[in-house]
């Protein structure tokens, strides 16, 4: 077995055949990554979907696919440019895989492949003893479904990672707010088969418990490309309203038995059901915050009524939600004098009879409410030194 090949199988603890079979699919996507990105593969596309999520976002499930998008659109790209570049690769680390394009039954935007191997050539390889190579056809193939959507939908953001095996390689990569989109629209909008896929629930609810934040503009645009026309803007609270009608649809056990045999700790499952996911969903937050301009006119008995307009005056991207709390804490040190509590806000000013102007920050886990006396050239020139430092 080649050195490199025996290194990767090593962070595994493989005892069962379906555990070798999983550690080898996961060493063929990585040295599939290794291979695109000694071409000028990621100049045009990225890396998403499930198994991105799993190799360099500590995703606790085995993920099948490989999915790509192009960055822009291009109806002339094709994936099969890049499959001598692939063969040559897996050829160098003793492997024998064939890349072949999917012929398609209809026009779509996702171009789609396998990579091709035989499963009893490469167990033999990485393990022969008898009782993992027992029962394995000889006929019997591992592949890999690789697909690339040509024409991605508008909004998503990125990033590049680092891979360490079976070569030091750099990739680039949906961040993980545009990955939690693109998984949001699956969970809302997969057709399976009349199936329900529970990886998608594992994924939503990995996403939720480590904190990631939610690209809305992302998922707004992936919903609007998929032909499930939204009549308004989307917000946060309409995508959480979204998903606990769809949670109220959802055959859990049926959820379960589907991710049951790519999940590593059947712990994670043990209280799936509605309240579980309504209450998940309900921390969902969104990774912008936005500054508010508001007036209020003081004059109105009705303190309801008091907010005259309002405008969304910038709004700023911060995808890392620690990060987020370092901005709040900034902000307030830096607007100290010009800081007032929720309770003061129409209570400032120093005459009752008029209109007042207030900001308003929302989206960084607290409101921060500012008085009107500051220009709002400087307080966004000040707001893009803290966010962008």
């Amino acid at each position: 077995m080649n050195s490199i090949i025996k290194e990767m199988l090593n962070r595994y603890n493989c005892k069962t055949k379906q555990d070798y079979i999983n550690a080898f699919k996961e060493i063929v996507q990585e040295i599939a990554l290794y291979a695109l990105s000694q071409t000028d593969f990621f100049d045009h596309a990225a890396f998403y979907g499930g198994t991105a999520l799993r190799i360099f976002y500590g995703l606790d499930r085995f993920s099948e696919d490989l999915d790509f998008s192009l960055v822009e659109k291009n109806e002339k790209f094709t994936l099969e440019k890049y499959f001598v570049d692939l063969k040559n690769t897996f050829d160098i680390f003793g492997l024998k895989f064939e890349p072949q394009l999917k012929k398609k039954s209809k026009e779509s935007n996702v171009q789609s492949a396998f990579l091709k191997g035989n499963t009893l050539e490469h167990m033999l390889l990485i393990n022969p003893m008898d009782d993992i190579v027992e029962h394995i056809q000889k006929e019997e193939t591992i592949r890999i479904k690789f697909e690339v959507d040509i024409n991605p939908p508008a909004g998503a953001t990125y990033e590049y990672k680092y891979g360490d095996l079976p070569l030091p390689y750099r990739v680039k990569v949906y961040d993980q707010a545009s990955l939690f989109a693109g998984k949001l629209h699956a969970v809302l909008f997969r057709n399976w088969r009349n199936r329900v896929k529970g990886r998608d629930f594992y994924d939503l609810d990995f996403y939720i418990r480590t904190g990631c934040l939610l690209n809305v503009n992302h998922l707004e645009k992936r919903i609007n490309q998929s032909q499930n026309v939204l009549q308004e803007n989307l917000t946060l609270g309409k995508v959480k309203k979204l998903l606990i009608q769809k949670i109220n649809d959802v055959d859990f056990d049926a959820a379960k038995k589907d991710v049951i045999p790519f999940v590593y700790n059947l712990e994670r499952l043990k209280f799936w059901g509605k309240e579980y996911f309504i209450e998940k969903i309900n921390r969902i937050e969104e990774n912008k915050f936005y500054i508010y301009k508001n007036t209020y006119d003081l004059r109105r008995a009705d303190a309801n009524e008091h907010l005259l307009k309002s405008k969304i005056l910038a709004s700023f991207n911060v995808n890392d939600i620690k990060r987020r709390s370092e901005i709040r804490k900034e902000i307030n040190q830096r607007f100290f004098n010009y800081t007032i509590s929720s309770d003061d806000l129409l209570n400032f000013g120093d005459n009752k009879n008029l209109e007042i102007t207030a900001y308003i920050i929302e989206g960084l886990g607290e409101h921060i409410y500012l008085d009107g006396k500051i220009d709002e050239n400087d307080l966004i020139k000040i707001l893009n030194s803290i966010v962008y430092f």
